[in-house]
């Protein structure tokens, strides 16, 4: 990783002002040097209290702010300006409300914001990681700095809020289990989505149509005969669910519990 961090943010320019290997060299052993002394810190820090209950915290807070963030925009009756443009209003307003004295607005909205932020976390962790000569030299550690910013911690956020690899990444962790038919159905005849019923309804009828054009005999007759029956059932249940959402007959706050249940249960 050091070498191939070398090669793409320094090596390419480097080359044109001097040959000279030594500063190649001091950045390699600098960089090597932070690795080892975050490994070790690393090793130290009891992980298990973070990952069990202060990143699941973190998470569920998040998910009820946007939760939050879509009531109110459903609310609304001033729907002029563009949707996301008004989730994103929306959401920051939940989260100051919920958090209290945090608010992630800036940093997440501003591209500037954001690049000054990772600046600064950067500079923190090499105050921490780095020997004091080495993070007294301004040079070096402007240097470290920004390779460490726009080079590693940049493309990593972006990658990891990609919509694309987040479904990838999903689609590569359930690859190897089958979905739980019952926790399914509990999920469709308890979802306050009527959108999200409709796209099953979509997959069901296409999936009957694909059915009934096959041409089949013996035993297959009775196996997609079996699927269908199925596949009407799911039909029927997205129908009425459908219709009493439009109806009005579902109460939105014993409807959210039951689908955090049905969620919990599968």
């Amino acid at each position: 990783v050091i070498q191939f961090a070398l090669r793409d943010y320094i090596q390419y320019w480097y080359y044109t002002l001097s040959e000279d290997e030594s500063f190649l060299l001091e950045i390699r052993q600098t960089l090597q040097n932070a690795l080892i002394q975050f490994s070790t810190r690393s090793k130290e820090v009891d992980w298990q209290p973070y990952f069990t209950t202060r990143l699941v915290d973190d998470f569920a807070t998040h998910l009820r702010v946007f939760r939050k963030a879509q009531d109110r925009l459903a609310d609304r009756e001033d729907k002029q300006r563009d949707i996301t443009e008004e989730l994103v209003d929306s959401f920051f307003e939940a989260e100051v409300e919920m958090e209290r004295k945090i608010c992630r607005d800036v940093v997440c909205t501003s591209h500037r914001d954001e690049e000054g932020f990772l600046r600064d976390l950067c500079e923190l962790l090499l105050y921490l990681l780095l020997p004091p000569g080495d993070f007294h030299n301004k040079s070096m550690r402007y240097f470290l700095r920004e390779v460490l910013a726009y080079g590693v911690l940049l493309p990593l956020i972006n990658q990891l809020s990609d919509p694309d690899y987040i479904n990838q990444f999903v689609i590569w962790m359930i690859r190897d289990s089958s979905c739980n038919y019952e926790a399914f159905m509990n999920i469709l005849k308890l979802t306050d989505k009527p959108a999200e019923l409709e796209a099953v309804k979509g997959k069901v009828l296409e999936e009957l149509q694909y059915l009934r054009s096959l041409d089949t005999a013996g035993d297959d007759i009775n196996v997609i005969k079996n699927q269908i029956n199925s596949l009407l059932f799911v039909k029927k249940v997205c129908e009425t669910r459908i219709q009493r959402l439009q109806s009005g007959k579902v109460r939105n706050c014993s409807t959210a519990s039951s689908k955090s249940i049905a969620l919990q249960k599968y």
